[in-house]
């Protein structure tokens, strides 16, 4: 089986990073075909090594700021995946044309995708949130977001856009998360509960 692999970053950064590696390894190590589609390196370790956890690395123009790059649809044509396996990335709509008819997956790393504050707890309390989305969000501040590039230190996020984005999601075929926690978050927002499985990480 042909798996196209789809992160922002190339490289080791983090647990998403560590986890897309390694999840290659144990499926090219069952005979299947890994590939990686990206926006970035991370400028961290031996970027050719990481490489080499896959059967071939793109760069992406829509995943990164260099247009001159690869679009997502020319890779998808060149590789011919079977399974589309999303991790973290912006936003889902520039990519959802190309994946009608590809059977897809995307693991949820953090509470980004249903939280638009990307915390899943209050700011004023500091207590755990566990309502879904919607007009609660203003109540908390939700439509604040950090921004190291703004002269204040945030910008405005829009709760109505991140609710969009969760739909758009709802539509791919599999959902895996590493807790029950994470999955009674995505039920709570309206996630089809046949379609989540929980894989916890491994250490």
């Amino acid at each position: 089986m042909r798996i196209l692999f789809v992160n922002e970053r190339c490289g080791y950064a983090g647990g998403i990073e560590q986890n897309v590696a390694d999840t290659s390894v144990g499926l090219r190590a069952r005979s299947h075909q890994c590939y990686l589609v990206y926006g970035a390196v991370t400028g961290q370790g031996d970027i050719e090594a990481y490489k080499q956890f896959f059967d071939g690395c793109f760069q992406c123009a829509e995943l990164g700021s260099d247009k001159s790059q690869d679009s997502f649809e020319t890779i998808v044509k060149r590789v011919q995946p079977d399974i589309v396996y999303l991790h973290k990335f912006r936003g889902i709509q520039p990519f959802e044309h190309v994946l009608k008819g590809i059977r897809t997956v995307r693991v949820i790393h953090d509470h980004d995708l249903c939280c638009p504050t990307g915390l899943k707890y209050y700011r004023l309390s500091g207590h755990i949130c566990t309502v879904k989305a919607g007009w609660r969000c203003w109540l908390d501040g939700g439509f604040l977001a950090r921004d190291m590039h703004s002269p204040v230190g945030f910008s405005f996020s829009s709760i109505g856009s991140k609710i969009q984005e969760m739909r758009r999601n709802m539509l791919l075929d599999m959902f895996i998360v590493d807790s029950h926690f994470m999955r009674e978050e995505l039920t709570g927002n309206g996630f089809p509960s046949e379609k989540i499985h929980v894989v916890p990480h491994i250490v």
